[in-house]
């Protein structure tokens, strides 16, 4: 279920680097979204669905936003981007995210800058930010996770391995999905 609420404030809690319209940095609005009833409303926003975004910067913010709509009671980062030195980012950027809703859902993101592709799983070189579509399938995987059974990450930075208690190394250099622990964490996966 959703409602519109007018004069309900958007506090930002999901969104990075967030800037209120108070903040003097903050770019004046064009004329024309500030008359009534353009963008002087939220969003609230009851689910018990598992909704994942794919793609690009707009889609982390697409989620972000979605993620406050829906009040999310708890949330984990499971993967932020190297910082770019090239476009000078402050801070780390989150690369794949989850929130679980108030109503037992989820909403979760991966980052991706090109197409979601196989040829993109794993490979590291075009993982955002960098261009070309790479994503790590142990990301994935560790959503899948947290969908089935949430709990508390260690997040990841850049294109270091997984540090998951699920994912276990063999000798080749494959990784075995959904491996077993001898931790309290289940390793079970949503079945999609």
């Amino acid at each position: 279920t959703y409602q519109i609420i007018k004069g309900y404030p958007f506090n930002g809690t999901h969104v990075e680097d967030y800037r209120s319209c108070e903040d003097p940095d903050r770019a004046e609005l064009n004329e024309a979204f500030k008359k009534p009833g353009v963008l002087d409303f939220h969003t609230d926003i009851h689910t018990n669905l598992d909704i994942l975004y794919i793609g690009s910067s707009v889609a982390m913010q697409l989620s972000q936003g979605f993620q406050e709509a829906t009040h999310s009671a708890k949330r984990e980062v499971v993967r932020y981007a190297m910082r770019n030195i090239r476009f000078d980012w402050k801070g780390m950027h989150e690369n794949t995210h989850i929130s679980q809703t108030v109503d037992g859902g989820t909403v979760g993101a991966l980052r991706l800058t090109g197409l979601f592709e196989e040829k993109g799983r794993d490979y590291v070189h075009d993982v955002a930010p960098r261009q070309g579509g790479g994503w790590f399938s142990s990301d994935a995987r560790e959503m899948k996770r947290m969908v089935h059974t949430w709990k508390e990450l260690n997040s990841l930075v850049g294109y270091a391995p997984s540090n998951s208690t699920c994912e276990v190394e063999v000798k080749n250099d494959e990784l075995v999905q959904n491996g077993t622990s001898e931790s309290i964490t289940t390793c079970d996966q949503k079945k999609l």
